[in-house]
């Protein structure tokens, strides 16, 4: 499990996800990747050497990773090799802070680029369920992915503050989160294309006692459409609030409301 504190596991991770997409990818071939030698990413890997805060940026720069993915990079780092106690002292605070927020959140657009398949939310919500098992197998199959999109996504959950391991185990947060709101945004209307496309298979293969599927066309005032959004909104809202009261889950379900001009 990629600990946010562990800049190292993040490598890990990273290498062991282009070892999986070329089988032969090797830790020469990640080196040259990240412009460092050999000699020191194998140092670095062992714990016997460290990053300075520069060298992790232009690491977590060559990796694409988004602002927020590399500032938890470079904060890791410099909260163990900081080049003083008191720059060290401030990285383990921000880190500190990021998992520790509790209150409800906007997710940037970084962060929401990183997680916008749909199963990384869906992990955030199995963990809710009675019986989650925890392990990636239990997840891969809940969800119907596979295991090695189970594992990554769960290390880039943990990794980003979304769920964390207490005493060996997966826990979410318990925090409300959003996406940005009315700005555009590729990486949502990603989010929201692979939704329609789970919402289209299970208006086929779904049966009626379990799901609700219904469509209203009306006619509306133009200048009256930011008012219907917000009740929209308020109704998603206060119904994942009543939803939430029953003690005891037993099963996902996704709410995807769908209102626009034809």
């Amino acid at each position: 499990m990629t600990s946010v504190h562990d800049y190292r596991s993040i490598l890990r991770e990273q290498f062991a996800l282009r070892c999986r997409a070329n089988a032969l990818y090797s830790m020469r071939a990640f080196a040259r990747d990240l412009k460092v030698s050999p000699s020191k990413l194998s140092e670095v890997f062992n714990g016997r050497q460290g990053l300075s805060r520069a060298t992790a940026k232009k690491i977590a720069i060559r990796l694409g990773f988004g602002s927020d993915e590399l500032e938890l990079f470079c904060d890791s780092a410099e909260s163990q090799h900081g080049k003083s106690e008191v720059l060290r002292k401030l990285a383990t605070t921000r880190l500190e802070a990021k998992k520790s927020s509790r209150e409800f959140k906007q997710i940037s657009e970084d962060t929401f680029r990183a997680i916008s398949d749909w199963y990384h939310m869906a992990i955030v919500q199995l963990v809710l369920l009675e019986g989650f098992d925890g392990s990636v197998e239990w997840i891969a199959s809940s969800l119907k992915i596979k295991v090695p999109e189970a594992k990554e996504a769960v290390a880039r959950l943990e990794r980003l503050g979304f769920i964390e391991v207490r005493d060996g185990k997966i826990c979410a947060h318990d925090q409300d989160v959003c996406t940005t709101d009315d700005v555009p945004s590729s990486a949502i209307r990603e989010f929201h294309r692979q939704i329609l496309a789970k919402a289209s298979t299970a208006l086929c293969f779904q049966s009626l006692e379990t799901r609700d599927s219904s469509a209203m066309i009306m006619p509306i005032a133009r200048r009256d459409f930011g008012r219907a959004k917000a009740k929209i909104k308020k109704f998603r809202r206060e119904l994942s609030a009543e939803m939430n009261e029953t003690p005891t889950k037993d099963a996902l379900y996704c709410l995807s409301v769908q209102f626009f001009e034809l």
